[in-house]
C-alpha cells in the first residue's frame, strides 16, 4: 500500500510530496493520479521526499519519468530527495541520477527549487512570448553543460544560466549552443 502526504512550500509554489511504501505496477496509477491533481491547480514545482520508499519497479519509475515529462512540458521542475541506499543505487545503475535532479536533504532541494523558480520568471520577463514561439518554431532539445554535465531542456533561443553551476550560455535560432 502507498501513503501519500503533501505539504505546501515556498509560498504554494511548491508541492512537497512524501511516498511512503512500494511505487510499483499497482500503486503507480493511484500515484500518477494524486500528482495530476497538481498539474491540474497549476502546481508545476514538485519535490517527491522518498526517504519512506520501499521500492521502485520499472513502472513506478516510469510513473515518475511520466511526472518530470509532464512537469517539463509546463517549464515545471523536479526534485527527488531522501533517497534510500538501495534506491540511490538503482537509480545510479540504471542512469536516471542522469535523468532526475536529485538531492540529499529537503533544504538543498528547497534551495534548488527556488533557483528553478527564480530562473523561470527571469526567463519569462526577458522572453514574455516564449510559450508560444518553443511550440510554433522551435523544437525542444536537451543538451548537456560543458561545465557541471548537468542535462538541460533548451526550449528557445537567447542567452541562459544553467541552473545548477550558473555557466552562461548561449542558443542561437539554428539550435547551435555556444558556452
Amino acid at each position: 500500500m502507498l501513503f501519500i502526504n503533501f505539504k505546501e512550500a515556498l509560498d504554494g509554489q511548491v508541492a512537497n510530496i512524501e511516498i511512503e511504501g512500494p511505487l510499483d505496477s499497482q500503486t503507480s496509477p493511484s500515484f500518477e493520479d494524486y500528482v495530476n491533481q497538481f498539474l491540474e491547480k497549476k502546481i508545476f514545482f514538485i519535490l517527491l521526499d522518498l526517504k519512506n520508499l520501499s521500492y521502485v519497479s520499472s513502472e513506478g519509475i516510469g510513473s515518475l519519468l511520466y511526472l518530470q515529462q509532464k512537469l517539463s512540458a509546463q517549464n515545471g521542475f523536479l526534485v527527488l530527495y531522501n533517497l534510500a541506499t538501495e534506491i540511490k543505487a538503482l537509480f545510479q545503475v540504471l542512469g536516471f541520477d542522469k535523468v532526475f535532479r536529485i538531492s540529499k536533504t529537503r533544504s538543498e532541494s528547497l534551495e534548488i527549487m527556488d533557483r528553478q523558480i527564480e530562473l523561470r520568471d527571469s526567463f519569462s520577463k526577458i522572453h514574455p512570448n516564449s510559450q508560444d514561439q518553443s511550440q510554433s518554431d522551435f523544437d525542444p532539445f536537451i543538451i548537456k553543460c560543458v561545465n557541471c554535465n548537468s542535462y538541460l531542456r533548451i526550449k528557445a533561443h537567447g542567452d541562459f544560466l544553467c541552473p545548477d553551476c550558473q555557466s552562461p550560455f548561449t542558443v542561437r535560432e539554428n539550435q547551435m549552443v555556444l558556452f
